[in-house]
């Protein structure tokens, strides 16, 4: 990004795409320890229950499968 001639910004596009809706809620809650799952679960609530639960069995085959 420039302004008034000079770098003023970078915009960094490695993450950049279309994600849906639920997306920003349910990638932190599959990550427990790194994130505050409580406050994150009281934001969106049971909106999101079943993607969440969706992603987490992808997630825990995935992980399965690589230390079988």
């Amino acid at each position: 990004m420039v302004h008034n001639g000079r770098i003023s910004g970078i915009i960094d596009w490695e993450s950049a795409g279309w994600y849906p809706e639920y997306w920003e809620f349910t990638t932190p809650m599959r990550w427990p320890g790194r994130n505050p799952r409580g406050l994150i679960a009281q934001l969106g609530g049971d909106r999101y229950k079943e993607e969440l639960e969706a992603e987490m069995a992808i997630v825990s085959r995935l992980l399965g499968s690589t230390m079988a």
